[in-house]
C-alpha cells in the first residue's frame, strides 16, 4: 500500500507539472496521502534500522497528536508565513482520513517469515 501512495503522489506530482490538474485532487490529494506516506516511512525506518523495534506501531494516541500538529501548523501557523499555503477546514477531515488510512491498512509490525524479520 505503501508504494501505492507513494506512486499517486508522485504520477500526480508529474500531472501538474503539465497543469493537467483536477480541482478536487489539486485542493485535497495530497493532504490525505501526506500522514500515511510520512508515517509509514517513520514507521519502516524504526522498524528496520533500530535494533529490537520490529513489532514497533504508533498508537492512535501518537495519530491525533500528530492530526492536532499538523492541524496547527499546516492551517493555523504557516498560512501567515507563507502565501502559498492557505488554511482550509476541510484539509483537517483529510488529514484525519489519510490517519484513518495509516491506521487501518499500514500500521503494523514487520511480519516475521522463517522465524524472523524480512530485510
Amino acid at each position: 500500500m505503501y508504494g501505492m501512495l507513494v506512486l499517486i503522489a508522485g504520477c500526480y506530482k508529474v500531472a501538474e507539472q503539465f497543469n493537467a490538474s483536477i480541482p478536487l485532487l489539486h485542493a485535497y490529494l495530497e493532504d490525505v496521502l501526506a500522514l500515511p506516506i510520512i508515517l509509514s516511512t517513520a514507521l519502516i525506518a524504526v522498524q528496520y534500522l533500530l535494533p529490537g523495534n520490529r513489532n514497533f506501531v504508533i498508537t492512535r494516541r501518537d495519530l491525533l497528536i500528530i492530526i492536532v500538529l499538523f492541524t496547527l501548523y499546516f492551517e493555523g501557523i504557516l498560512p501567515y508565513f507563507n502565501e502559498n499555503f492557505t488554511s482550509d477546514p476541510v484539509d483537517i477531515l483529510c488529514y484525519a482520513v489519510g490517519a484513518w488510512i495509516f491506521q487501518s491498512f499500514m500500521n503494523r509490525p514487520l511480519p516475521i517469515v522463517n522465524g524472523r524479520s524480512p530485510h
